[in-house]
C-alpha cells in the first residue's frame, strides 16, 4: 500500500517541477505563515511572475466575534446583530456590523532580515489608503497586492503593512513560507545547453563627501540576493573618489559602502536592467559623523506595545554594528520614542524596554558594553503634535546619538 503513495507524490513533484521550467509563474497555495496579527485577513496563495509577487488574499468578518477591523467600530454593533439575529429587532444601532478596509501603498514584503525589501506596486479588489470599503459581517472579500517580484532563491518573507494604533490595525505576517526556487533550478535547461560565456557587467562611479562633495576613501562590498554573501570588493581612489568594480553575473546585488567617519550607505543594484553596454553608473554621498549627531533607525521593528526585535531589524542594526567596528572609539546613546497614547509611564518603561533589546543586539555581535547607553523618552519628545495616525509614527522611532568619537 505504500509503494503507490510514494510513487504518486515523485511523479506529482515531477510535474510540479516541469510545470515551474515551463511557465512563467509559481504559485504557492495557502503558504504556511509562522505567525501574524489578524484573524480576519488571509493569505489564500502566492504567485511569483516574471514581473510581480502577487499575494492573494481573503478578508471576512466574523458573526460572532471582535472585529479586526480599520474604522473603530466595535462590540456594540456586533451586540445589535445577534440582537437581529436573535430577536428580530435592534435595542440600538439597526445596521449591519461593518469593517472598512484598505491597503496601505507604503506596505512591503521584508526578506533576508531585513536586507531585502520589496516596495507596493498596486492592488485589486481593494481599494489603497485613505480610501477603504465597507464589508458587512459574513461577506467575504477577495483581492490581490501586487509587489516588485521577490529574488529568485528567497523563499520566507514578512508582509509587513503598519503598526497599529488606535485607529487602525494593520496586516502584518511573519515568515511566511513560499516555493521560489533558485534560477539555477528554474533555467537549468537553459544553462545545460548554453555555450554562451557570460558577460562581465561594470559598475563605476564615484564616493563623495554628501556635504562638501570631496572624494571619499572607501570601501565598497557586492553582496549578491538571496545567499547575502560577499562576490566582490574594491576600494575608491583616495584623490578622486572614482571607483570601478566587475560582476561575472545578472542579479539583484546590494552594494555596501562604508569609510572610517561616516554612516555606512547600501542600496540595491539591478544587474538585469543593465545598459547594452552592461555598465552602470553610480555615485555615492556618505554622509560624515561627528559628536553629537542625532541618527535615525529607519527599519527597526517591534510588535505594537512589545519590546522584542522583529528580523526584519537585523538589517539595520547590523549597519550599525559595522559602524561600531570601524570606528573602535566611537561611543553612542540609544534613544527610544512612544507616541502619546497609553500611559505615560507605560510607554517610558515601554520605551526603555526596546533600546535595552536593541543594545543587547549590538553586544551579541561583540560591541563592548561600554561602548552604549540607552535612554526610553517615552512620551516626552515628540517630533510633532501626535494629531493623526501618521503624525504619531513619526514619533515612534529608535535614535542613536554620537557621544565620543
Amino acid at each position: 500500500m505504500r509503494f503507490p503513495q510514494i510513487l504518486f507524490t515523485f511523479l506529482f513533484s515531477y510535474i510540479i517541477g516541469i510545470e515551474c521550467i515551463a511557465q512563467t509563474s509559481i504559485v504557492t497555495v495557502d503558504p504556511y505563515i509562522e505567525s501574524s496579527n489578524t484573524n480576519e485577513a488571509h493569505i489564500e496563495k502566492v504567485e511569483l511572475t516574471d514581473k510581480y509577487t502577487i499575494i492573494y488574499m481573503s478578508f471576512q468578518m466574523g458573526r460572532n466575534s471582535k472585529s479586526n477591523d480599520r474604522s473603530g467600530k466595535g462590540n456594540q454593533v456586533l451586540q445589535d446583530l445577534l440582537d437581529i439575529l436573535m430577536n428580530g429587532n435592534s435595542s440600538g444601532n439597526r445596521n449591519m456590523p461593518s469593517a472598512s478596509i484598505s491597503i496601505k501603498p507604503s506596505s512591503k514584503l521584508i526578506a533576508l532580515d531585513g536586507q531585502r525589501t520589496f516596495k507596493y506596486i498596486k492592488a485589486n479588489g481593494i481599494p489603497e489608503e485613505p480610501n477603504k470599503l465597507d464589508i458587512i459581517a459574513g461577506e467575504k472579500v477577495n483581492f490581490r497586492v501586487y509587489y516588485e517580484k521577490i529574488d529568485a532563491g528567497i523563499t520566507v518573507f514578512d508582509f509587513f503593512e503598519g503598526h497599529n494604533s488606535d485607529e487602525v490595525r494593520y496586516w502584518n505576517y511573519y515568515k511566511v513560507h513560499i516555493i521560489n526556487p533558485s534560477d539555477k533550478v528554474l533555467r537549468k535547461k537553459e544553462l545545460a545547453d548554453s555555450t554562451i560565456i557570460k558577460p562581465v557587467f561594470f559598475i563605476k562611479g564615484k564616493v563623495l563627501d554628501e556635504k562638501t562633495r570631496k572624494p571619499v576613501n572607501a570601501k565598497l562590498e557586492y553582496l549578491i540576493s538571496p545567499s547575502m554573501k560577499v562576490v566582490d570588493s574594491t576600494m575608491t581612489y583616495w584623490n578622486t573618489g572614482s571607483y570601478k568594480a566587475s560582476l561575472f553575473n545578472k542579479g539583484i546585488y546590494n552594494c555596501v559602502v562604508s569609510a572610517q567617519g561616516y554612516l555606512i550607505k547600501q542600496e540595491s543594484i539591478n544587474l538585469f536592467t543593465a545598459n547594452a553596454n552592461n555598465t552602470i553608473e553610480k555615485d555615492f554621498y556618505l554622509t560624515p559623523i561627528s559628536k553629537g549627531d542625532l541618527v535615525l533607525l529607519n527599519n527597526v521593528y517591534f510588535e505594537t506595545a512589545e519590546y522584542e526585535l522583529l528580523t526584519a531589524s537585523y538589517a539595520e542594526l547590523n549597519k550599525l554594528v559595522e559602524l561600531m567596528n570601524q570606528n573602535s572609539t566611537l561611543t553612542i546613546l540609544i534613544e527610544g520614542h512612544t507616541d502619546v497614547v497609553g500611559d505615560k509611564k507605560a510607554n517610558m518603561e515601554l520605551s526603555q524596554k526596546r533600546v535595552n533589546s536593541v543594545k543587547n543586539y549590538l553586544i551579541s555581535k561583540g560591541i563592548e558594553t561600554k561602548r552604549i547607553e540607552t535612554k526610553g523618552w517615552g512620551s516626552t519628545k515628540p517630533l510633532n503634535s501626535n494629531g493623526t495616525d501618521d503624525e504619531r509614527k513619526v514619533n515612534r522611532r529608535v535614535e542613536f546619538r554620537v557621544m565620543n568619537l
